[in-house]
């Protein structure tokens, strides 16, 4: 019941039988420092049995225990703006058309695979994109800009020949009557960024992954990097580019034990995670009060600081998939609407639609330009019963909330 201070708990059960159930607090040199005479307490634990239900009513037996004990916020009291369900445009799908890349199942060296897809994103394809919804009078609500708006991972400007000028950019998806948002990784920094050390965890440890991270747990990284930062990304001053949102991405397994953060209370990876997405929420919001949030995670405790919560890459077209992913974010992240990730193919893809529908989960479409068949086709230009079949498929719920954002 309580978000711990561990930096990870490991469970593994075999024949109906715990095989071990533990709590990693770090291994020697970068375990959990008490003072002298002070007394440790654990967790609190709450085992829930449960042979006849549903796993997601399971599930949602235990959300439910963290807010009847204060836990978490009631997910009945949060605001929730109409535009953050509203139709989106992610432009990822299209860009690996462009690329010519088939996203694989499985990421490793993510940049290597991905950079012909990261490089093709650029301001006119957006413009592209825009054109096309208006043409179309396809009544999406917002347009996100996908991995490579960005100079690096890690460096959140505006890459100076891909889009010199994003706040025009910007400017003209709010002129259309659509908001603008951004994909961030915030965990994630490119190994050719080039960043502070004052900013990173360690002056620049490597996790297991070799990867450095940045240590939003100190006043001052927070003060000299995520004010400024939010401030560029979300005000509407000179120089600003007055965005609406973010959608975070690529979070799991990254702050390790031996990646201590400069507060101690902010050790252990998911409470690091709650306490930075409460801390960057905060100051998206300072600059946008109905700012959206795009996670990722099914998580109670990241449910009050997200807006929505989508599926995240099914690489097939499993719609199956989609809906098992959407069920356990409802029972996993309780208030937190769902968001259908884009479905890669037109096999099946008015399936989805209709999924979204029947459940009453918002939708994002990652292609309008290009489409693929299935995963053996080649990527060919949009056609217009493909357009119509995303035009027909948006309900008249969906694309009054679009109206209403507009």
């Amino acid at each position: 019941l309580d978000l711990t201070t561990a930096y990870g708990m490991y469970l593994a059960v075999a024949d109906h039988r715990v095989q071990h159930w533990h709590l990693d607090y770090g291994e020697l040199g970068h375990g959990q420092r008490l003072a002298a005479g002070t007394a440790f307490q654990t967790p609190r634990f709450a085992l829930i049995l449960d042979r006849r239900g549903e796993v997601g009513t399971t599930i949602r037996r235990w959300t439910d225990l963290l807010v009847a004990q204060g836990a978490i916020p009631d997910p009945r009291a949060k605001v929730r703006h109409p535009w953050h369900t509203a139709p989106l445009y992610c432009t990822w799908i299209d860009q690996c058309a462009r690329g010519a890349v088939t996203p694989p199942a499985e990421l490793q060296d993510q940049e290597a695979a991905l950079a012909p897809a990261i490089r093709v994103l650029d301001q006119g394809m957006v413009r592209e994109a825009l054109a096309l919804i208006r043409r179309e009078r396809l009544p999406f609500g917002t347009i996100l800009l996908d991995d490579g708006w960005q100079v690096a991972r890690g460096d959140w400007r505006a890459h100076p020949q891909r889009f010199p000028d994003l706040r025009a950019l910007v400017d003209e998806i709010h002129a259309a009557g659509l908001k603008a948002m951004v994909w961030w990784a915030w965990p994630e920094i490119a190994k050719h960024a080039v960043v502070d050390p004052a900013f990173l965890i360690g002056g620049g440890r490597l996790n297991r992954h070799g990867a450095r991270m940045f240590d939003f747990s100190h006043p001052q990284v927070q003060e000299r990097y995520l004010r400024p930062l939010f401030h560029r990304l979300f005000s509407s001053d000179p120089g600003c580019y007055d965005l609406d949102g973010v959608k975070t991405d690529f979070m799991a397994d990254k702050v390790h034990a031996d990646m201590p953060p400069f507060d101690p209370a902010w050790r252990g990876e998911e409470n690091f995670f709650a306490r930075f997405y409460a801390l960057f929420h905060a100051e998206m919001r300072r600059h946008k009060p109905d700012a959206c949030h795009l996670g990722c995670a099914g998580h109670p405790w990241l449910a009050a600081v997200s807006e929505a919560n989508r599926t995240f890459d099914v690489s097939s077209s499993n719609v199956a998939e989609q809906e098992a992913r959407g069920l356990m974010l409802e029972a996993t992240s309780p208030g937190c609407p769902v968001s259908l990730d884009f479905h890669n193919f037109c096999e099946h893809f008015a399936e989805v639609l209709a999924l979204a529908r029947r459940r009453g989960w918002a939708i994002e479409i990652g292609n309008l330009m290009m489409m693929k068949r299935d995963h053996f086709a080649p990527w060919q230009p949009a056609d217009t019963a493909y357009l119509e079949v995303i035009r027909r498929a948006i309900t008249p719920d969906q694309a009054r909330a679009s109206t209403r954002a507009s």
